[in-house]
């Protein structure tokens, strides 16, 4: 804290090292400037990881706002008890300090560097929105989309709000948006079960009645992950995992329909698709029949799918790892999930089980690198600044094991809106929102659900139509096919024959001519007309005109 111009603290015996002292005497001055109007709210500064430093650096430049939006969503089966929802709302506020988190960067005294830093605030009002109007379900999905695309203020909080739609119903809507840079999947299921066992216990009891069980907190996490940095082990791991991917970096060739632009814009969509309970069974079969897990062979037919559509035998795709493998932080909040860089190698003329157990050595090997904080990897191998596209890899595979995420996995990921899950004692339905759909030019994401398993295809809309979308994942359907129909088959040698594009029909209004969309689509599929309706930036005719880059030129 900020004493007359003195900076104070309170820390354990030991903590205030020489290097904590050298960071304190480095800063001093900014953070008493940072500090000195908010040290009444502010119970904790310390510095951000390097995960988190990336994303609020990427979120600054991001368009839309919500690209890092994760959201929980669902349908109460009873009437909500507005006052014990607060409560449990305000439990979680306490219990997790990372949902009291902001971002700012500091600046040192001397050598003018910055330092990204999260700032926990005290507990204030619970962000919770109450909205009793009635809606029908498709207002509702307007109403809940609105609010998760709504901006955080990154530097001032609350990175966490609650809205309740139709909460004088007897079936409420519920929606939980939080930004990545406090959470992950694993945190949202933490949250979720908690949410719900702190709501139904309050129902019943009082506050003084509910179970709080300590738990590392995501500080904790962060300042491991500072001190092991400069470690022999974690510098030796990062020169071989930087070489390993090295040496397959090149960027992938997908054939767009839209010209690339020179910064990557993140929006994107999703085609929900279904593996069926005779067909998931099939894959758990092979993968048995192989000695290898269901996501290996998953990730093998996603990579068989790329060197089709691209012919490349080199290249690199990311695969999220929940990075828990310490046993210390299995039950913290924050964003701990690590992205690895997963290089790909295809011998031509190989077999399909060959193809397996090569994944399968990748991802074992890979799963040694899941506490390298992607940043780190980035800065390491130092590749050449493109805004076109992510660094390192452009596509991204994620299996979601039930295991893993349990009931969670129907309210973060879509689940049958018809379903009723009963979960702490409390019926609820899943209500899906899109999120997270552009960061990358594909990601392949498979939920293993009770039998069986849904997945979605999401693509860059700025790359990508809808009609090319749907092809590809048809294409990635066919391939995953193949591979378990035919394990020892050899892999293909042709790439994809490009599909025949359809013309564009380029429309640009002084008004948002999104709303034509249906619309356009229903008359050109009636009159089967080939074109592909592509809609330009709503008020900026005069530039489409005269930019040669443009859909009008």
């Amino acid at each position: 804290m900020e004493d007359r111009g003195a900076l104070r603290f309170h820390a354990p015996a030991g903590a205030m090292d020489d290097t904590v002292r050298s960071l304190v005497k480095k800063y001093r001055d900014s953070v008493i400037n940072l500090i000195r109007p908010y040290s009444s709210r502010w119970s904790l500064i310390a510095p951000a990881s390097l995960n988190q430093d990336s994303l609020v650096f990427i979120q600054k430049l991001a368009s839309p706002a919500s690209a890092y939006h994760v959201a929980l969503s669902f349908r109460l089966c009873t009437s909500l008890n507005k006052e014990a929802f607060l409560l449990a709302c305000k439990f979680l506020l306490i219990k997790h300090s990372q949902l009291r988190a902001s971002f700012r960067s500091i600046t040192s005294n001397e050598q003018n560097e910055t330092l990204s830093c999260q700032i926990i605030s005290d507990p204030g009002d619970v962000p919770v929105i109450f909205d009793d109007r009635e809606y029908s379900d498709s207002q509702s999905q307007t109403v809940l989309e609105n609010d998760y695309n709504r901006e955080f203020d990154i530097e001032n909080g609350p990175l966490v709000r609650w809205i309740v739609v139709n909460a004088h119903s007897d079936s409420p809507l519920i929606l939980m948006t939080m930004h990545h840079a406090i959470t992950d999947a694993w945190s949202v299921r933490i949250l979720f079960r908690e949410l719900l066992a702190t709501y139904s216990t309050l129902q019943k009891s009082s506050p003084e009645k509910l179970p709080c069980e300590p738990c590392y907190s995501y500080i904790d996490f962060t300042l491991e992950q500072h001190e092991s940095e400069n470690g022999n082990r974690f510098c030796s791991k990062l020169s071989s995992y930087s070489s390993t991917v090295k040496s397959c970096m090149t960027p992938l060739s997908l054939t767009t329909d839209f010209q690339r632009a020179t910064f990557t814009d993140l929006q994107g969509d999703t085609r929900p698709f279904t593996i069926s309970a005779d067909m998931y069974r099939k894959i758990a079969s092979v993968a048995k029949e192989n000695a290898i897990s269901v996501n290996t062979l998953l990730l093998s037919s996603f990579a068989l799918f790329l060197y089709e559509e691209t012919g490349q035998t080199h290249f690199v795709s990311g695969m999220p790892f929940a990075n828990r493998s310490n046993p210390l932080f299995t039950n913290t909040v924050g964003y701990i999930v690590n992205t690895v860089a997963l290089p790909v190698t295809i011998a031509s003329g190989s077999t399909c089980s060959e193809l397996m157990q090569t994944v399968n050595a990748t991802i074992l090997k890979s799963a040694d690198f899941q506490e390298i904080p992607f940043p780190a990897l980035v800065a390491c191998i130092s590749p050449p600044r493109d805004l076109k596209h992510s660094p390192v890899f452009q596509v991204l595979f994620n299996y979601i094991s039930r295991p893993l995420i349990g009931n969670a996995g129907d309210f973060i990921y879509d689940g049958n809106p018809d379903d009723i899950r009963t979960v702490e004692g409390i019926d609820i339905k899943p209500f899906p929102v899109k999120q997270q759909e552009g960061q990358y030019d594909l990601t392949l994401e498979i939920i293993e659900r009770n039998g069986y398993a849904s997945g979605q295809f999401k693509y860059s809309t700025a790359l990508f139509s809808s009609s090319s979308a749907q092809r590809m994942l048809q294409h990635y359907l066919d391939t995953l096919n193949r591979l378990i129909d035919n394990p020892s088959g050899r892999v293909s040698e042709k790439k994809t024959q490009e599909q025949p594009r359809k013309k564009h029909l380029a429309i640009a209004a002084t008004f948002t001519a999104d709303l034509l969309s249906e619309g356009l689509d229903f008359w050109i599929n009636r009159l089967e007309l080939e074109y592909e309706p592509v809609f330009t930036p709503y008020g900026q005719i005069l530039q489409q005109l005269i930019d040669r880059s443009s859909e009008f030129n």
